[in-house]
């Protein structure tokens, strides 16, 4: 059914680290978005058409059944029963990565993105991804088999293994429809050879029930109903003194996030060494004051790289951990590549204790360590 619920998806296009959000508060002025390019147009590149650039933004559907034991040649038979507001027929099938057995769906970029949540399905780049020949992982399943953004990934199926390059990391549905994402050309080499089922939507005006006994008797299939996660509500931080929000778990290591409490809460700001990026309010003055000292004492070259601050997700991207203080937009991450997690922290000593001053817990002195990761302790006016 329709979805009526938006909700801040880190979907880690281009950096698995990097936080997006729904309607936020702009502290700072925007730039004016460049003009886009027009959808239905072709470009001619080396004496060749090139494929038409995908469209900006579709209309999105919520998945609600799952239609097995049938072949693409049921969709019409699906598109017929009353109810039906848009379906697609994809291919599920088994594949490994690095020893983790995993389930890959392969797609139509173009019929299967409407069904996707609204954050994947407004991101053309991921699409473009699909379409080119990329996987796209989920954020649970690619952080646990540490598929690289950019880089390629053996992938076997039922009939070859293939090297896949990792486009991004996305939510696929709520919940995951797969652990990944590859478009007819790739599903074929690995051993996809016809469509298996179908993603239907169904009107919110009709019975679900009577859809779904339609379908079963129009393609003598079986048809699942696709239960959607239970709000829950996040526990308290910074001894419970800001608001809670309530979310839904996607799933995939993401969480859908209450918009009203995002508008209310999470503010885009730029701040020094950082850049433009996405916080809770009551962290901005102190982090803004934390990291002027670090310039004032010239220490922001050693600062090499910041890796987001708001991202709606579990701990670890593991569904099955308590949700990180990054879903507060309450915590950050800087100098990530020589800073793991697990592994022996390199941060100077002095930008530690800057932090340390201003309010900040430091992941290095964790049991597991995180030395890449700070989070808020207790406000600090400054």
């Amino acid at each position: 059914m329709k979805g009526t619920l938006a909700f801040a998806l880190a979907a880690a296009v281009f950096s698995a680290a990097c936080g997006s959000g729904g309607a936020t508060e702009t502290l700072t002025p925007t730039p004016v978005p460049a003009a886009q390019p027009d959808s239905a147009a072709t470009v001619a590149v080396d004496a060749e058409i090139a494929a038409a650039p995908l469209p900006d933004t579709v209309a999105v559907f919520d998945a609600d059944l799952l239609v097995a034991d049938v072949t693409a040649l049921d969709l019409g038979a699906v598109n017929e029963v009353d109810g039906v507001q848009f379906s697609t027929a994809i291919a599920l099938i088994p594949a490994t990565v690095r020893d983790r057995q995993i389930q890959v769906a392969v797609v139509d970029p173009n019929t299967f993105r409407p069904l996707t949540p609204e954050e994947t399905a407004g991101a053309p780049a991921v699409w473009e991804r699909v379409r080119e020949g990329d996987a796209v992982f989920t954020h649970a399943i690619g952080n646990d088999v540490k598929a690289l953004l950019g880089a390629s990934i053996a992938v076997s199926g039922p009939r070859a293994s293939h090297a896949v390059r990792v486009g991004a990391y996305a939510s696929n549905g709520i919940p995951p429809i797969a652990d990944a994402i590859v478009n007819w050309q790739i599903g074929e080499y690995l051993g996809a050879d016809t469509a298996t089922h179908i993603l239907v939507a169904v009107d919110d005006s009709v019975n679900l029930s009577g859809v779904r006994t339609s379908i079963e008797e129009a393609t003598g299939g079986t048809v699942i109903v696709r239960e959607k996660p239970s709000a829950q509500t996040a526990g308290a931080v910074a001894g419970g003194s800001l608001e809670p929000f309530t979310y839904v778990s996607i799933g995939d290591g993401t969480i859908r996030i209450d918009p009203e409490w995002v508008r209310r809460n999470i503010v885009t700001v730029d701040l020094p060494i950082f850049g433009r990026t996405q916080c809770h309010r009551v962290m901005v003055p102190q982090l803004s004051a934390a990291l002027n000292e670090i310039i004032t004492l010239g220490l922001h070259d050693l600062i090499t790289d910041y890796s987001g601050c708001y991202v709606p997700r579990h701990m670890l991207w593991d569904p099955s951990n308590g949700i990180s203080r990054h879903a507060w937009g309450l915590a950050f991450d800087i100098n990530v590549p020589t800073n793991r997690f697990g592994a022996a922290p390199t941060l100077d000593p002095r930008i530690v204790e800057v932090f340390r001053r201003w309010g900040f817990k430091w992941g290095g002195d964790f049991d597991v360590p995180d030395g890449m990761h700070f989070e808020l302790q207790h406000i600090v006016n400054p």
